[in-house]
């Protein structure tokens, strides 16, 4: 009975919020190894898919990877927003049904 509350659509802002907290972990090492001689950027749908594809000049964009990271986190935000707002409305829904 409980998993009929847990509709596809919570599925799907669970599944956004842990591929966003992956994506924020990937662009953090791509920051923390910004000055780490001919290491190279990795980017989330690269390691997504197992398969880093190295690029053929080392280096960190470090301006780039700021920005994928401020990108990333709204995404975060977002899904974040969204579950609470569903989690509100079921708690709603549940309060309503004990009157």
């Amino acid at each position: 009975m409980i998993d009929g509350i847990f509709d596809p659509a919570m599925s799907s802002l669970e599944k956004g919020i842990k591929n966003a907290v992956k994506a924020q972990e990937v662009i953090a090492q791509n920051i923390a190894n910004a000055n780490t001689p001919n290491y190279y950027a990795k980017k989330f749908d690269e390691v997504l898919e197992k398969e880093v594809q190295r690029r053929d000049v080392p280096g960190v964009n470090l301006e780039e990877e700021m920005a994928d990271q401020a990108k990333n986190s709204g995404k975060h935000a977002a899904y974040i927003k969204l579950l609470l707002s569903k989690l509100s409305i079921l708690r709603t829904i549940i309060t309503q049904g004990r009157k």
